[in-house]
C-alpha cells in the first residue's frame, strides 16, 4: 500500500470523490502542512495555516499514483490561489504531499503535464509532508452523513462511470527505453513524459506497473519474477543485438534455445504465460539507434545500427521477432518500420571535436569518426535532439510516436 496526501480546497468533497476509486483503500479527512501542532476546525477556519487535505491509501497494483492525481487535477482549479468553488482562505489551498521520495518523479511528471495544458504556473503546493492532523470525527466521511450537505465537486464527479469500469492490470516488460519513463531526471528531463504514460493518456482504464530494467536483454528477463497481470508490454532487443547475442533461427525460438535473441524470446513469453495464462501479450521491437553516447557517462557509448554488429543487423532482429512471435500468435508492434526512426531522423547532428574546435555534422558525415571521453565534447547538446536525444533513447517527439503505436494495438486488444 501506498499513501499519498491532497489538499484540494473542502475536504468534504475531496475525500467522497477519491472513496470511489478501485483501489482506493482508505480516506482520512485532516490538516496538513501548517503549525506543528493538532488545530481544531474553528482555529483552522481562523487561518491556522493548516490545508484541508485527505489522506489517501491506495494499492498501486489496482490504481496509480499517476491516475489518482490526474483525477485530482479534475477537480480542482490549479491555478486559483487560496480557493476553491465558492470556498475562500488559507485553508482551501491546493496541494499534493508526499512522505516517500520515490514517488516524486511520478508526481512531477504529472504536475508538468498540467502546467503544459494550462500554459501557466500552477498555485498547486508541491511539497514533502509537514505534518498531519485527522480531523474531528463529524468531518470524516461527512457527505456519506450529510447526503444532502454542502459539495464544491460537481455531483456528476462523485459518480464517474470510468470508477464502475473493470480495469486492466498492465505490467510493462522493457529495457531503458521503459525503465526511463519513471526515471525521468536520468535523461537529464530532457524527456518530460515516457512512452508509458503517453499510452497512458489514452488509456486510462489500465492500472500501469512498469518494472523495465535499464539495459537489459530478453536473456536478463528470464531470472525476474513476473507479476501477474491482464495486459504485458514486451519491447526488448536493442541490447541483445548490442551485446552480440546470435540471432537464432524459427528453430531456436520453438525449441526455446538458450544462448540465442530468439529462444530467448520464447523462454520469457512462456515465464509471462506462467504468470497469468489467460493474460493478452503485445510485443514490440526495436527500433534503429544513431551513435549513443550517455548523458551523464561518456564512457558508457556505443556505435549506431547503420553497421552490422558481431556480424547481426539491428533491422534483422527486429524481423525476427515479429516473424517469432506471429509464430505463437502474439501480437506485436512494428516499431522498427512503423515509427519512422531512421538514421537521418534520430539526431539532428553529432558535434565531433577537431583540433581546432568542433564540427557539427548529420548523418551520414559522422560515421567513422571516434568519439573518445574525457577529450571530446559531448556530442548531442539540446539542439542535436531529433528523435533521439543521445543517439538512442526517445525525445518526447520519439515517445509519443511510440505510445500512438503502442495505444492503438492496445486498444485492438481491449476492444
Amino acid at each position: 500500500m501506498k499513501t499519498i496526501y491532497l489538499a484540494g480546497g473542502c475536504f468534504w468533497g475531496t475525500q467522497k470523490f477519491f472513496d470511489q476509486f478501485e483501489g482506493v483503500s482508505e480516506t482520512e479527512t485532516g490538516y496538513a502542512n501548517g503549525p506543528d501542532r493538532a488545530p481544531s476546525y474553528q482555529e483552522v477556519c481562523r487561518n491556522s495555516g493548516h490545508a484541508e487535505t485527505v489522506r489517501i491509501v491506495y494499492d498501486e497494483s489496482r490504481i496509480s499514483l499517476t491516475e489518482l492525481l490526474k483525477y485530482y487535477f479534475m477537480v480542482i482549479d490549479p491555478l486559483s490561489v487560496n480557493r476553491q468553488g465558492h470556498d475562500t482562505g488559507i485553508q482551501y489551498r491546493t496541494g499534493i504531499y508526499y512522505t516517500d521520495p520515490s514517488q516524486l518523479p511520478e508526481i512531477e511528471a504529472v504536475y508538468r503535464a498540467e502546467e503544459e495544458k494550462a500554459g501557466a504556473k500552477l498555485a498547486v503546493e508541491l511539497l514533502p509532508l509537514q505534518n498531519f492532523f485527522p480531523a474531528e470525527e463529524y468531518h470524516q466521511k461527512y457527505l456519506d452523513k450529510n447526503p444532502g450537505g454542502y459539495c464544491h465537486i460537481p455531483g456528476s464527479y462523485l459518480h464517474l462511470k470510468q470508477a464502475e469500469k473493470p480495469r486492466l492490470r498492465w505490467c510493462a516488460i522493457g529495457d531503458s527505453f521503459t525503465y526511463l519513463n519513471d526515471h525521468l531526471d536520468e535523461t537529464g528531463h530532457r524527456v518530460t513524459r515516457g512512452y508509458l504514460d503517453r499510452i497512458h493518456d489514452q488509456l486510462s482504464g489500465l492500472v500501469l506497473r512498469n518494472i523495465g530494467i535499464n539495459g537489459s536483454t530478453f536473456r536478463d528477463w528470464i531470472d525476474q519474477e513476473i507479476p501477474e497481470a491482464d495486459l504485458y508490454t514486451v519491447l526488448l532487443g536493442t541490447n541483445d543485438w548490442h551485446q552480440g547475442y546470435p540471432l537464432g533461427t524459427e528453430a531456436s525460438f520453438r525449441g526455446r534455445q538458450a544462448g540465442t535473441i530468439l529462444g530467448h524470446l520464447g523462454i520469457l513469453l512462456d515465464h509471462i504465460r506462467a504468470a497469468n495464462p489467460k493474460a493478452m501479450i503485445l510485443a514490440g521491437n526495436p527500433v534503429e539507434r544513431a551513435d549513443f553516447v550517455y548523458l551523464f557517462d561518456p564512457e558508457n557509448n556505443a556505435p549506431g545500427s547503420y553497421a552490422p554488429e558481431h556480424g547481426q543487423r539491428l533491422s534483422d532482429v527486429a524481423s525476427a521477432i515479429l516473424a517469432c512471435c506471429a509464430l505463437e500468435g502474439v501480437p506485436t508492434v512494428n516499431c522498427h518500420d512503423l515509427s519512422g526512426f531512421t538514421q537521418d531522423r534520430l539526431i539532428r547532428f553529432k558535434r565531433v571535436t577537431r583540433e581546432n574546435g568542433t564540427e557539427d555534422l548529420p548523418y551520414p558525415d559522422y560515421i567513422g569518426i571516434p568519439f573518445t571521453p574525457g577529450r571530446d565534447v559531448y556530442p548531442y547538446p539540446p539542439e542535436a535532439a531529433a528523435l533521439t536525444y543521445d543517439g538512442l533513447h526517445p525525445t518526447d517527439e520519439g515517445c509519443q510516436i511510440l505510445a500512438d503505436l503502442f495505444a492503438a494495438e492496445i486498444r485492438k486488444l481491449i476492444g
